[in-house]
């Protein structure tokens, strides 16, 4: 969570590593999109000396860690579960079909 927009240099080193830059945002932004879309009680806990073993000193000027705790919008809907058993072609063929309306589990028994 940083607040200067990262340097053509580190932009491209994000790239490199198949993260989008353009997806950076700082908590006043994360705060205001989610507000926009309907939550409520935005809060951003940034957490410190979470990058530091990981990261190079220099991007964790532009870098940070953070968690986002919100108040899912009122009546938002559920997604309903389903659970598939087997592991399958057929039980991942329908795991896959039904993804993208359903929570989707799959189950696969252990061999004896």
């Amino acid at each position: 969570i940083g607040g200067a927009p990262p340097p053509l240099w580190m932009r491209l080193a994000l790239r490199v590593m198949n993260v989008n830059p353009g997806g950076l945002w700082d908590a006043t932004e994360y705060v205001e999109r989610l507000e926009g879309l309907g939550y409520a009680n935005v809060r951003v806990e940034i957490l410190e000396g979470v990058l530091e073993p990981w990261v190079p000193r220099a991007f964790l000027t532009y870098l940070g860690y953070a968690i986002i705790i919100a108040d899912a919008p009122l009546g938002a809907a559920r997604r309903e579960k389903v659970a598939v058993i087997g592991s399958g072609m057929a039980g991942l063929v329908v795991a896959h079909s039904l993804c993208a309306d359903f929570d989707v589990t799959v189950f696969e028994g252990a061999k004896p």
